[in-house]
């Protein structure tokens, strides 16, 4: 199966992405997260990898341990701080 992203202009596979994020931005399991809600109110966030999943990555914020589980195009746009 399939699941094209648009990344630079290419269709590519949710490995190829899922593998992109972890060479560039350190993806792993245990690692953390800095990000910053867009908005009037800047929130910020700092996550822990808790698990990676096929489609998504287990994310927990170490202040309230809520968990989100974005999928990498939603990770990949949190990190560039576009989202």
């Amino acid at each position: 199966m399939r699941v094209d992203v648009q990344m630079r202009n290419n269709a590519i596979t949710i490995q190829e992405l899922r593998v992109y994020l972890a060479e560039r931005y350190g993806i792993r399991k245990g690692n953390r997260i800095k990000y910053t809600e867009r908005g009037d109110e800047k929130v910020e966030h700092i996550y822990e990898v808790d698990a990676i999943y096929p489609h998504c990555v287990l994310l927990r914020d170490i202040f309230d341990n809520t968990r989100i589980c974005p999928c990498y195009g939603k990770l990949r746009m949190m990190l560039n701080e576009i989202e």
